[in-house]
């Protein structure tokens, strides 16, 4: 709630810089330097004056000098309403193509200065289009003041970024610091870095930090010039640090050090306030209560000032207040500062539909719920819907919102629903929960399918939904909900489990190379310090690849959302749960207090919910640990979950499959091990994983149980080339995660060799000629990239017995691992004995099956929203219904033995996928193998 209105007023302060004058020396007269200079503080009246009498004086004869001081009184008077018209700005260009003064700075200027008067009337697209065209029309120019031609790209930048399109904006940006460090104009090149500080700042904060402290080291340069410049920074610094990076010891140095820059300017109440509630926050938040009172004292000060009191934003500055009570939880204050702001806006006369209103009534509203005063609450949610629908249909009103107000609007719904279900009460309607929750999604939808953002925009959008599912899981809400909510709330969520067709491949925002190289130079600097003789030139490395690199992976280059993906989602969900059938779906929901669990079987569906106390969180964290140390039986978490599923088992009636649909670190969990009727599960049921309903259903639908051609391939690694394994060392080394790795090595050197990997592919071989069915085998240094790739589209099975690396950093740097080619160059894409899982999504695949013979194929970084970003989820997205995958290390005798098993159940007994691996099981546990040696390996599909 809080950081919206934060850069809100960052955005305001960065704006400084937009419409700087300049003085202009060359070709004036004193006269007219003091005409100049004067422009800031005349009546509307002299600016019309002014104006007309150079114009004038420009027709009948008179010298740029006229034409430069009519753009300056312009830029004054476009700032207010029916006091110039750009139909006058088309009469001073007429003039000055009839004198021949085309090819000059004060002509290029007029375009500036329209599109500022259109900028200021919300024709943001339209500014725009003048600003570029006034700032080619100046790149073309000799000039000899270069201030105008860098200011113009700076203005082009900031309205980018007003408008919401990060990529153009970062993209001038960098031209403005290009063109500004050419020029040696440090005041904008620093803006620039300013601008790009903001881009980023919901990207990754630690790049936003890192921008914002280069363009602080640009402000020292030269005091003079750049010193108003420099408090901006480190009220970027202090927001980053108090709010993103939860340095409280750095926000309070950032914060003291703006408060010291910014003594003498009076100009500034309201950073200056803004910055001692930061303080206060973050005395807070380090229980220093002597330094608390402290910064309450100033601010008390402050806010009784003539500066804030008298200031036409007052109301701001009241809300700010009581959402800094808000968050250190003095409620009461926080309620009474809320009542004076609403109080004040009304008191000046603003407008009943105005923009801030809405935020006045939520934050509110929050507060009230906050406080349990539910009946308030009812009739100001009432207020508030009806102030955002404005009488207009909800699909029609969110069309026509940018996308600053919808972010602002779902972090409201996000908000409301995270304070009802805080202090649920039966006051409060669970209908009305679950409308905001809809509507949610309405918002999210319409955010996608409008603008081009990253992926980490989408995560941003998604974590909101997200939050609030995980809020409305609780026990008690939906022990209140009936069958109805809860189907409801169920197809809501299911469909939050399918944003991974949002981003599906968003993921590769920039290639693997560069995303190594990034992780390399952000450990590099993260070892070093400020007093560090290396320090700058690590910092200038990273910096500058962050320009060059980073910033083009920002923003996507094509829409690739569709607003059909949720409704389609959302349809195939409903059929899920319609279906008859003999299978079990078990739909997990985690949060930190609670896993809910829905059911459905035979068109039926129930929920029940795990609650998490303090002790048996610390079970779960371990469980996996547990299961391969083989005392999983003591867990209790374990024992919870197995009593809490067995009623489902026996209520759901005859199943034969059961479906499990994961979340969170659920997904790592191998749920065959559950005892059910003293057996483990896998012996009584089949059991397939999914990452979504949706994607469960896509796989019932797209299975088609071909076996007519199969391609399985190993690479021994006996003889491996020490140049793949020294380029996955170095990958793994960069990203920290060596550990992780442990045991692909069989020294130092050379990749560990996999005899038995061979032998499976062998004994598979020998399988499909008795059974007569097609197959081709690629085993050692066959085994290449460029082979598997080769004819990849015509197989049904696709079997790869290899080294597997996941990645739960960088899940894009995951791959299997393949030999390499006499000619194959460890660095060039397609052909670098890497399968990345970047690469898995664009691969043109026909496939029913991918079999991952390798260790740790299924576990990777674990990603709200979206799932487990793995291996597996690269063929999915490639058109793949069923991957086998392995969630441990795996054991090269016994997965050869586990993998012969499943092929002769599939292609001798005519078994389905599941089946097949569960006989395979059965057939391990026959043996005495252990649940390590068979377990790990899951069916992600049908």
């Amino acid at each position: 709630m809080r950081i919206v209105f934060l850069f809100i007023l960052l955005f305001v302060q960065i704006g400084n810089l937009f419409a700087q004058k300049y003085l202009k020396t060359q070709g004036t007269t004193k006269q007219q330097q003091e005409e100049y200079r004067r422009i800031d503080n005349m009546s509307v009246d002299s600016l019309k004056l002014g104006f007309s009498r150079n114009f004038e004086a420009y027709k009948s004869g008179g010298t740029l000098a006229n034409l430069y001081l009519c753009n300056n009184y312009a830029n004054e008077l476009i700032k207010y309403n029916g006091t110039f018209t750009p139909e006058q700005f088309a009469k001073m260009r007429d003039v000055a193509e009839m004198k021949g003064d085309t090819l000059t700075e004060e002509y290029a200027i007029t375009y500036a200065e329209e599109a500022l008067y259109y900028f200021y009337r919300g024709k943001r697209e339209k500014s725009q289009e003048l600003n570029i065209f006034s700032f080619s029309r100046l790149k073309q120019l000799e000039l000899i003041n270069y201030t105008p031609m860098v200011n113009m790209v700076y203005k082009i930048a900031f309205i980018y970024d007003t408008m919401g399109e990060t990529e153009r904006s970062s993209h001038y940006a960098k031209v403005c610091i290009e063109e500004a460090t050419k020029h040696k104009l440090n005041v904008f090149e620093a803006g620039g870095y300013l601008i790009l500080a903001k881009n980023t700042l919901n990207y990754d904060p630690e790049i936003s930090s890192a921008f914002s402290k280069k363009g602080l080291q640009i402000a020292n340069r030269d005091v003079n010039e750049t010193g108003h410049i420099k408090p901006l920074f480190f009220n970027v610094l202090t927001k980053l640090n108090a709010y993103l990076l939860k340095d409280y010891q750095a926000a309070i140095q950032y914060a003291d050090s703006s408060l010291i820059c910014d003594r003498d300017k009076r100009n500034n109440a309201e950073g200056m306030l803004d910055l001692l509630q930061c303080k206060a926050i973050s005395h807070y938040n380090l229980k220093d209560d002597i330094s608390l009172k402290d910064a309450f004292l100033h601010i008390d000060t402050l806010l009784n000032s003539d500066d804030i009191v008298n200031s036409s934003r007052y109301y701001v500055s009241l809300k700010s207040m009581g959402n800094t009570y808000y968050v250190i939880k003095d409620f009461r204050k926080a309620e009474n500062y809320y009542r004076e702001a609403l109080k004040e806006y009304k008191s000046e006369g603003y407008p009943v539909d105005g923009y801030d209103l809405g935020g006045l009534y939520t934050d509110r509203g929050t507060m009230l719920v906050k406080v349990r005063e539910f009946e308030k609450f009812d009739s100001l949610y009432k207020a508030t819907n009806n102030f955002f629908t404005k009488g207009m249909p909800f699909d029609s009103l969110i069309n026509a919102f940018d996308f600053v107000e919808l972010k602002y609007l779902l972090k409201n719904y996000y908000n409301q629903i995270s304070a009802l279900c805080e202090n649920n009460k039966k006051e409060i309607s669970i209908d009305s929960v679950l409308d905001i929750y809809e509507k949610e999604f309405q918002l999210v939808k319409t955010i996608f399918n409008r603008f081009d953002f990253s992926s980490k925009t989408i995560l941003t959008q998604t974590a909101l939904l997200n939050g609030n599912k995980n809020n409305i899981s609780k026990e008690r809400i939906l022990n209140r909900m009936t069958p109805a909510q809860k189907r409801r709330f169920w197809l809501l969520s299911s469909s939050l489990k399918n944003f991974e067709l949002v981003n599906q491949k968003l993921i590769k925002n920039y290639s693997s190379n560069e995303n190594s190289e990034f992780r390399r130079l952000r450990n590099r600097l993260a070892r070093t310090d400020e007093k560090d003789s290396l320090y700058q030139d690590y910092f200038d490395d990273y910096i500058s690849f962050c320009m060059d690199h980073y910033l083009n992976g920002l923003s996507r280059k094509e829409n690739l959302f569709n607003l059909s993906n949720f409704d389609q989602s959302y349809r195939k969900a409903q059929k899920l749960l319609e279906s008859e059938s003999d299978n079990l779906i078990l739909d997990f929901y985690q949060s930190d207090s609670i896993i809910s669990i829905c059911s459905i079987s035979n068109g039926r569906m129930k929920y029940t919910a795990i609650p998490l106390d303090l002790k048996l969180k610390k079970d779960f964290t371990r469980l996996i640990r547990d299961v391969k140390a083989l005392n999983y039986k003591s867990n209790r978490f374990y024992q919870q979950l197995s009593k809490y599923l067995a009623p489902i088992f026996d209520d759901a009636g005859k199943i034969r499959k059961i479906h499990i649909i994961a979340d969170g670190e659920l997904l790592m969990f191998p749920f065959e091990l559950i005892e059910y009727k003293d057996r483990f599960l896998i012996e009584s049921f089949d059991v397939s994983y999914n990452y979504s309903p949706y994607l469960l259903q896509e796989s019932i639908e797209n299975t088609r149980g071909n076996l007519e051609q199969i391609l399985a391939i190993a690479p021994g690694f006996e003889n491996s080339d020490n140049s793949i394994a020294q380029v996955l060392r170095d990958d793994i080394e960069s990203l920290g995660e060596s550990e992780d790795a442990a045991g692909m090595y069989r020294d130092n050197r050379d990749l560990a060799p996999l005899p038995y990997t061979k032998k499976e592919v062998q004994a598979i071989n020998s399988i499909l000629k008795k059974n007569n069915i097609k197959g081709k085998i690629l085993l050692d240094n066959q085994a290449t990239e460029q082979a598997l790739r080769k004819d990849i589209r015509n197989y049904d099975i696709i079997h790869i017995a290899t080294h597997g690396y996941s990645s739960k950093k960088e899940p894009g740097l995951s791959r299997l691992i393949f030999s390499s080619e006499n000619e194959a160059d460890v660095s060039a894409e397609n052909n670098d004995s890497f399968l990345y899982l970047d690469e898995a999504y664009e691969l043109p695949l026909n496939a029913d099956l991918v079999v991952l013979s390798a260790c740790k194929t299924g576990v990777g970084k674990i990603v709200e929203g979206e799932g487990v970003m793995a291996l597996p989820r690269g063929f999915i997205y490639a058109g793949v219904p069923n991957v086998i995958a392995s969630l441990w290390k795996v054991h090269d005798k016994k997965t050869k033995d586990l993998m012969v098993a499943f092929y002769r159940h599939l292609l001798e007994e005519k078994c389905s996928y599941s089946e097949a691996l569960r006989m395979a099981k059965l057939d391990c546990i026959s043996k005495g193998y252990l649940p390590i040696d068979w377990a790990g390996f899951i069916l992600i599909g049908a």
